[in-house]
C-alpha cells in the first residue's frame, strides 16, 4: 500500500511540474512520460488485487468454518422442504376426501365461523374484517365450490405469515376440541 502511495505522490508532483509550464512539446512529452508510469501504476494495481483476491479464497478453502456453516443450513433447509412437501402430498390427498357438498350444512359456531375466515382471509386474499359468513358460504361453497377446491388444492403454508400461521393454529386448537 505505501508503495502504492509513494508512486501517487510522484505522479502528482510530476503533474505540478507540468502545471508549471514548458514548450507544448515538452508539456506532451512529460504527458506521455505520465500516462505510461499512470498504466503501469495501475496494472500493479490490478496485479495486487488479483494476488489478494486469490490469497482470500484459498485461505476461506472448501474446509472453512463459513463453509462447513453453509453446508449445515443447506442441509436445514433441504430437510425442511421435503418436510413441507410431505405435508402438502397429505393436504392435498385429504382434499379428496372432503365431502364439499355438506360443507354448507355445517352447524354454524364460532369454531366454524373462524375456520370459514381463515378461507376467506387466506384463499382469496381478503381482508378477515370484511368477512361474512352467510356470503362466503353462498358464493365460494355453494355457487363456485369447484374455484374453493382449486384454491385449496393450491394453498402453501409457507406464504402464510406470523399472523396467518398464528390464526392457523387457533382454527386447529379449535378443531381438535369440538
Amino acid at each position: 500500500m505505501q508503495n502504492y502511495m509513494d508512486k501517487t505522490k510522484k505522479i502528482n508532483d510530476q503533474l505540478k511540474e507540468l502545471m508549471i509550464g514548458g514548450s507544448f512539446s515538452e508539456i506532451l512529452e512529460r504527458c506521455r512520460i505520465l500516462r505510461a508510469k499512470m498504466k503501469e501504476s495501475k496494472g500493479n494495481s490490478e496485479q495486487q488485487i488479483i494476488k489478494l483476491n486469490q490469497t482470500i479464497e484459498s485461505s476461506i478453502g472448501k474446509d472453512s468454518k463459513f463453509n462447513r456453516y453453509q453446508e449445515k443450513k443447506d442441509n436445514v433447509l433441504t430437510n425442511d422442504k421435503r418436510e413441507i412437501e410431505k405435508f402438502e402430498d397429505l393436504a392435498k390427498s385429504r382434499l379428496d376426501t372432503i365431502k364439499f357438498k355438506k360443507l354448507p350444512k355445517v352447524k354454524r359456531d364460532s369454531e366454524v365461523e373462524e375456520f370459514f375466515k381463515f378461507f376467506f382471509t387466506y384463499l382469496y386474499k381478503e381482508d378477515s374484517y370484511k368477512f361474512d359468513y352467510a356470503n362466503f358460504v353462498k358464493f365460494a361453497i355453494k355457487k363456485n365450490v369447484g374455484e374453493f377446491k382449486k384454491r385449496l388444492a393450491q394453498f402453501e403454508i409457507t406464504n402464510l405469515g406470523k399472523n396467518g400461521l398464528s390464526m392457523l393454529e387457533e382454527v386447529r386448537y379449535w378443531s381438535l376440541n369440538v
